[in-house]
């Protein structure tokens, strides 16, 4: 039945924001929280966990408001660094894929698997996809398909957290049909009220507008040509190729864990250099040069995570790598701290040798293994695909 059709993931982090810090502090995952910086009594919730909307708290809130409907709940401030960290973890991950990904913002991401799916079935790789950001980011994903973006981007609302859905053509009528407007993708609440307001609740009601109703031709006069626009989406027509400004997604990282903490900028400065040194021959190893460098220093008592970042001209040189490393080291080490781990990263990576090796699907991997890290690392620095980025992203 779908020979010769696109297949589209639409790939959405659950939660992104209050996932990612439960994964700072795993402490609080059973309880209510919620991400947003309070500007004087005037911030809004920017994500609020599962439990948390179980208590009727959403993103666009108002906090003070958030706060009365559940006296205990935990405010995290928007941590946008870490965020996105682990955002390029995700994407890398799901590049290895397809060679066409547009990524519509932080926490979502629409994925061509059209070549992929002539070999497996597309529900087997959507949950070897999820399997493989969960065991790598710890974080999990609900995932749509379909053979367009908007029916895939509905389909990824409908299980969530941690679903797989389908939503192809001939599921229309059963899936879609039945649901209510606001499960409409890009259906503003002042059409919504509008279209109740004509009597059509569901979107089935909206697909079976009949044209030459009196209905339809106050709604045409009303609202213009988006109400055709609205039909054809509650038809789920959608004819939108995934967006062509490329931009390729590679990052190699190191951490180094320290059995003794330290507690001065020389003792700190070797245990870097040793990662340094491991990156570095991978960096060269792999043809890669580097525009940016991450450093991450964490405490060993509250593990408090110190970073810095830095943009330079595109090199593989070392001595010009250590040198910006060094004095980025003197910047964030602060006289008293206690480090426990150290980190560095590598990004905007350039390929000397453009290649692309894609991940088959029948790699096996074992977790807990030195191997699964190994691999993992791999996988991300050969990531020359098409990764595109959506207009959300670039807001």
């Amino acid at each position: 039945m779908l020979i010769n059709m696109k297949l589209i993931f639409t790939i959405d982090l659950d939660a992104f924001f209050t996932s990612c810090e439960e994964l700072k502090q795993p402490h609080l995952k059973n309880i209510p929280i919620v991400t947003g910086n309070d500007l004087n009594g005037r911030g809004v919730v920017a994500t609020a966990n599962y439990k948390a909307r179980s208590y009727g708290i959403h993103s666009g809130l108002p906090l003070f408001k958030a706060k009365k409907m559940y006296d205990n709940l935990v405010i995290l401030p928007v941590d946008m660094q870490f965020y996105h960290e682990k955002s390029i973890q995700v994407f890398s991950i799901v590049a290895q894929y397809s060679n066409i990904m547009e990524i519509a913002s932080v926490d979502e991401c629409y994925v061509d698997v059209t070549t992929l799916a002539q070999k497996r079935k597309p529900l087997e790789i959507a949950s070897i996809i999820k399997d493989r950001i969960k065991r790598k980011t710890g974080l999990t994903t609900s995932i749509g398909i379909s053979t367009n973006i908007l029916l895939s981007k509905i389909a990824s609302n409908m299980d969530k957290p941690d679903g797989i859905t389908t939503l192809y053509p001939h599921e229309i009528k059963a899936k879609l049909w039945p649901l209510k407007l606001n499960k409409m993708y890009m259906l503003g609440k002042s059409s919504e009220k509008l279209f109740n307001e004509f009597n059509i609740y569901t979107i089935g009601d909206l697909a079976n507008l009949n044209k030459d109703s009196v209905v339809y031709n106050n709604l045409k006069h009303l609202m213009g040509i988006n109400l055709d626009k609205n039909i054809s989406k509650a038809n789920g027509l959608d004819n939108r190729e995934l967006l062509s400004n490329s931009h390729i997604v590679k990052s190699i990282s190191r951490e180094r864990t320290l059995g003794v903490s330290r507690t001065d900028i020389d003792s700190v400065r070797a245990e870097l250099r040793i990662v340094f040194n491991e990156l570095h021959s991978k960096l060269k190893r792999k043809r890669f040069s580097a525009s940016t460098i991450s450093i991450i220093l964490k405490k060993d008592k509250n593990f408090k995570k110190m970073t810095m970042q830095k943009s330079f001209k595109q090199t593989d040189d070392k001595a010009a790598l250590w040198n910006v490393l060094d004095f980025m080291l003197e910047k964030v080490f602060k006289r008293g701290y206690s480090i426990k781990q150290v980190g560095l990263s590598f990004s905007n990576l350039k390929k000397k040798e453009k290649t692309y090796e894609q991940l088959t699907l029948d790699s096996k991997v074992e977790t807990n293994n030195h191997e699964l890290l190994e691999l993992i690392n791999d996988i991300e620095e050969h990531t020359d695909s098409k990764i595109l980025i959506g207009r959300e992203l670039k807001k």
